[in-house]
């Protein structure tokens, strides 16, 4: 292929690459800008993320802050419903305080004064039982005893009891012995004795037994004393049994008693037993004592064995209730919203007076004032007129101040139900307050959500546009070095012109050197052509001079089936012609079409070429 040839196809691969690079520089001014888009729309969204998380954590810390102030709140709410509960108790316990002090506050019975006593006795001396009681102002007392006797044993038993409105006293005794064989005697005795005064109660039991099967001898004693009391009792009781055998004697005792003063209760109780013979000695006893509720109250027993001696003993002192007044002889409390008291003198006549008191009041005084009048000859009427003066005035008082405290406590109501309505609002506030601060945070996560996934979205399309923006580069430098490829073949083509001519310069000055004959020369050898030409085209063929050395003007004007069409003058002529160049058509499949001269010039034979170049 000529160097023309290569040039413009060159020239044509240039300006197709040229194309390419334009488009290619086109495609990355837009990933360039595409890219820009996308890095601006990162920095804007990670901006906007930050915001967002910063809004996240105020929003979360006013979250907390709410949920605390929510927890305070029904915190709050809990202690004033429990202050209003209890200002509601407070009212409730008013309002039964201003009912208790405005009800009568005590009843006038008629006294009793009555005496009565009684007394019996059975069997002999070596068994029998005995008892007494007497009582006075309506009292109530009883007695029993009771024995017994086999072959082998013996037994005793007695019990007291006693109640009186003012007082009463009693007491029993039993005692028993028997031979149960020769030389063996068995005895058991039981006594008890109870006093009470001013409402009180009291009860005492005793049991003794004793036996010989023979073998073994046994002895048993069991006692037991108790009280109850408005003011004051007492009871003891006590017991023996033995027995003489043949292995020796034993003996088993007990005692136990007990004392209450106002309002109060003692017991006591004592028990043992004993018994030696072939089959050994087994001894045990055990007692007990105690005290409770009252002004003063005590309890003792013990138990006397053959092994030893033991006692058991309990007091108390004021436990229940309140001491209300302690004057002389006269002493009184008020348990369970009821005053009792005992007295001796010619107030004791007062005992018909039962006072259920729910006023703080020391009636000492009252009755000291009572005893005053009968011993100054006053009347009984105006005694208890006294007393009752004197309630009646502590009532009045007394309910002046439970309708104070009622007043006072219903206010503490109001302000505490206030308080609690209060409380409930700011509940309820909270709570709003609550459910707004968690929306808040889910608002401000979503946010950070978004700008999240925008910013990774930003990230892919700058990579998606960095991709293209290499691509185009690459383009760009492929066909950047295309064009410079074909650069170099236009270089280089237009050198190996620009030397074809330079050359055929020179040989155009070596001819010119020849000016003469050169130019006859030329002449000639053209009419001799030009006659050559006209009889090779009467005989029917076509060869015609196509060097390029003797052509000039030489312009591509298309290609046909491999080859190159020029248009071109000859050096001798102006006449624009079209062909072939000889030199080009060498190492082709044309190259048979070309001959050289005898002058050294080529000429081709179109006949042996495509028909469209004939």
């Amino acid at each position: 292929m000529s160097n023309e040839s290569q040039k413009a196809n060159a020239e044509a691969e240039k300006n197709k690459k040229q194309q390419e690079l334009n488009t290619a520089k086109n495609d990355k001014h837009a990933a360039d800008i595409k890219k820009q888009q996308a890095d601006a729309a990162k920095a804007h969204a990670d901006a906007e993320t930050k915001k967002a998380q910063e809004a996240q954590a105020d929003a979360t810390k006013a979250a907390n802050d709410a949920q605390k102030a929510h927890d305070d709140a029904v915190e709050k709410e809990k202690e004033e419903a429990d202050n209003y509960a209890a200002a509601q108790a407070q009212v409730a316990a008013s309002q039964d305080a201003v009912v208790k002090v405005s009800k009568p506050q005590y009843v006038v019975t008629e006294a009793v004064s009555a005496e009565t006593s009684a007394s019996g006795s059975t069997g002999n001396e070596q068994a029998g039982a005995s008892y007494e009681a007497e009582a006075h102002a309506g009292a109530e007392a009883g007695a029993s005893a009771g024995y017994e006797v086999t072959d082998s044993s013996v037994a005793a038993g007695a019990e007291v009891h006693v109640s009186a409105e003012a007082g009463a006293s009693t007491s029993g005794e039993a005692h028993a012995s028997q031979e149960i064989i020769p030389g063996v005697d068995a005895v058991a005795s039981a006594e008890g004795t109870a006093e009470a005064h001013a409402s009180a109660e009291a009860e005492a039991h005793a049991e003794g037994s004793a036996g010989w099967d023979g073998s073994d001898a046994t002895a048993a004693a069991d006692v037991g004393a108790s009280a109850r009391a408005e003011a004051g009792v007492s009871g003891d009781a006590s017991a023996e049994a033995g027995i003489d055998t043949p292995l020796g004697d034993i003996t088993v005792g007990a005692d136990a008693e007990g004392e209450a003063g106002v309002h109060a209760e003692a017991y006591a109780e004592a028990g043992g037993h004993a018994s030696v013979g072939e089959h050994g000695v087994d001894v045990g006893a055990g007692a007990i004592a105690g005290a409770n509720v009252g002004a003063d109250a005590s309890g003792s027993a013990g138990v006397d064995t053959p092994l030893g001696d033991m006692e058991v003993s309990g007091e108390a002192g004021v436990s229940i209730g309140v001491q209300v007044g302690v004057q002389g002889s006269a002493h009184a409390t008020f348990e369970d919203d009821t005053i009792s008291f005992g007295i001796d003198g010619k107030a004791a006549l007062l005992l018909g007076l039962d006072v259920d008191i729910d006023v703080d009041i020391d009636i000492g005084p009252l009755v000291d004032g009572a005893n005053a009048l009968l011993d100054a000859g006053g009347t009984l009427d105006e005694a208890m007129d006294h007393v009752t003066d004197g309630i009646d005035k502590a009532q009045d008082e007394a309910i002046k101040v439970a309708k104070d405290a009622e007043k006072v406590a219903k206010d503490a109501e109001k302000v505490a139900n206030q308080a609690y309505a209060g409380a409930k609002v700011a509940t309820q506030t909270t709570a709003k307050a609550c459910t707004d601060a968690a929306n808040d945070v889910a608002d401000a996560a979503n946010q950070v959500a978004n700008w999240t996934n925008a910013s990774v979205n930003a990230v892919s399309d700058a990579f998606s546009a960095q991709n293209m923006a290499n691509a185009a580069n690459q383009t760009i430098g492929a066909c950047n070095d295309a064009i410079n490829t074909c650069n170099q073949t236009i270089n280089t083509c237009t050198k190996a012109i620009t030397d074809a001519a330079n050359e055929a310069a020179r040989q155009a000055q070596i001819a010119a050197a020849e000016t003469a004959k050169a130019a006859k020369d030329a002449a000639d050898w053209s009419a001799k052509a030009a006659k050559d030409a006209s009889k090779s085209i009467s005989k029917g063929w076509k060869k015609m001079w196509s060097d390029v050395r003797l052509k000039e003007n030489i312009k591509f004007a298309y290609a046909q089936q491999d080859m190159n069409v020029y248009t071109y003058n000859y050096i001798w002529s102006k006449e624009i012609q079209k062909g072939v160049m000889a030199q080009e058509l060498l190492g082709t499949k044309y190259a048979g079409a070309v001959e050289i001269q005898d002058n050294g010039f080529y000429m081709v034979d179109y006949d042996k070429l495509p028909k469209e170049l004939h």
